[in-house]
């Protein structure tokens, strides 16, 4: 990445802005561009029979041993040994499963040619992005020692688009130190948080105040560190969130955005009024691991997963939500799944005829494998389905969705990458045909979490009607989140502005 940002700071430094901004687009999002403009590469059509067997052995050992896990988790609270052997030997197995993926491609070379080659967003292009004179794109580019921030906005009245760059003293160490600490204050519920809300957006986005005068809506790009921090939770001038005055969405990348937006519209000229369904949803699992549960002192099971020592209880405030949400769309516009019925398998057969996706249940988070993050859902009694919905059996499926929304923890979050930004769920719904996802930036409470989705919701409805498609799930995410804020109990940050809307905005 040094020699990108090395030119993006040269050509800032000789005002060629236009230059600069695409530099910083080569170098942001390459590998998810390229699985999405060139197609998911159906491999298995290319593989022997052999290597489908193979591929299949795989699929049944990770789920065989991450079942295993889960059983002996619950079973044997003593047997440390014991679960280290099976962490191990799924650790293996995975490490195993990449290298036979790998390897495919060395089999069958005229799989990497059809990889697409994507040109970067023009500035053209971006004005393209922007709906109207009220939005704005700001895409930040973070070297060692220094931070660019690009402001892309449009002239009323016209289609020209006006690019300014600000150069921020403030490097990725420093960045990284600063947004990983605001994040952590916000999680935590700490009261202190305000001095560290106000000076960032002093730093961050105090540069490009004038160009955000008068505009409601915002596309943010970050970059590096600044994917661990939630802007809308930044104070401005007067004590305001920026979230009060702003609707956000997030992007891996001005490009990836263009994308989005074109297999959004792609799925809407492709899509019959005649398509049956609109909500798919499912809420509180069954996570029971054959009959093994351990009692809390309400009453109330408790489950420690082994491999990642969570500790996930129901969520009846869920299976309230999905009686709501059935309510708010209707029995004929909706199939909804609670406990045992909230199946992966399911899931996996049915989330292809929907438009909006929604699952409100316990997330895991897997820094160290981002591909194996997951969100749970109830397994199969056969052992066919472990009930771990991983971010790589994500990437496989083919949805048609316009919407996911994650309701669980830290579904935001995974490993930052160099140049990808964030690799994890919302990569992988990306890849799956998602053009846009609702997920969350820490670990939220179920209560208020099932309320801001209510509001969500039935904010995403009423945009529908009101305002078409223009910045609408964006909107209706910040419509939420200041009813959530107007509530004396919910005040807090933490249980607002947890959750982002990431991807094409509308």
């Amino acid at each position: 990445m040094a020699p990108y940002q090395q030119m993006v700071g040269l050509l800032v430094a000789q005002k060629q802005f236009a230059d600069a901004i695409a530099y910083a687009e080569r170098a942001k999002g390459r590998a998810l561009l390229d699985v999405l403009v060139g197609g998911r590469v159906n491999i298995t059509r290319a593989m022997t029979a052999s290597e489908q067997e193979r591929e299949q052995q795989f699929q049944i050992e990770i789920t065989s041993l991450n079942r295993r896990t889960q059983v002996e988790t619950v079973k044997s609270a003593s047997d440390e040994p014991r679960r280290a052997e099976l962490r191990a030997q799924l650790e293996q197995t995975r490490l195993a499963y990449d290298d036979f993926q790998a390897d495919l491609y060395v089999t069958h070379p005229q799989l990497k040619v059809q990889r697409g080659q994507v040109k970067p967003v023009t500035l053209e292009e971006a004005g393209r992005l922007l709906p109207d004179s009220h939005s704005a794109l700001l895409e930040y580019v973070v070297a060692e020692d220094k931070c660019y921030l690009f402001v892309l906005t449009r002239r009323s009245g016209s289609d020209e688009v006006d690019l300014e760059v600000h150069t921020i003293e403030l490097g990725a160490a420093d960045l990284a130190t600063q947004a990983q600490k605001f994040r952590q204050q916000l999680a935590e519920r700490d009261l202190s948080f305000r001095p560290a809300a106000a000076e960032l957006f002093k730093r961050l986005l105090g540069p490009a105040r004038r160009q955000l005068g008068g505009k409601t809506s915002v596309v943010i790009v970050p970059d590096g560190p600044l994917w661990d921090l939630p802007f809308q939770a930044l104070l401005e001038k007067g004590d305001r969130y920026f979230a009060e005055n702003h609707a956000i969405a997030y992007a891996p990348s001005l490009t990836v955005l263009r994308e989005m937006t074109r297999v959004h519209a792609q799925k809407h000229e492709e899509r019959s009024d005649s398509d049956p369904f609109t909500l798919l949803a499912m809420a509180d699992p069954d996570l029971h691991t054959d009959g093994a549960v351990q009692g809390n002192a309400e009453g109330q099971t408790e489950i420690t997963r082994a491999y990642r020592g969570e500790k996930l209880r129901p969520l009846p405030e869920a299976r309230r939500e999905m009686a709501a949400l059935q309510r708010l769309y209707g029995s004929r516009q909706s199939e909804v799944y609670t406990g045992a019925d909230a199946r992966e398998s399911r899931f996996k057969s049915e989330a292809g005829k929907f438009r909006i996706l929604h699952l409100a249940t316990h997330g895991i988070l897997d820094n160290a494998s981002p591909m194996y993050s997951s969100v749970l859902l109830s397994p199969e009694d056969d052992g066919t389905e472990d009930g771990v919905l991983e971010a790589r059996e994500i990437m496989q499926m083919d949805l048609k969705a316009d919407l996911v929304v994650l309701s669980a923890c830290e579904t935001a979050r995974g490993r930052i990458s160099a140049g990808e930004g964030v690799i994890g769920l919302t990569w992988a719904l990306f890849v799956a045909g998602t053009p846009t996802s609702v997920v969350s930036q820490w670990k939220v409470e179920s209560a208020s979490t099932a309320a801001l989705m209510l509001a969500f919701h039935r904010a995403l409805k009423s945009e529908a009607r009101t305002n078409g498609s223009v910045f609408s799930t964006a909107r209706s995410l910040q419509r939420a989140e200041l009813q959530m804020f107007r509530n004396r109990h919910f005040a807090h940050p933490f249980y607002w502005a947890g959750f982002v809307v990431v991807g094409d905005p509308n």
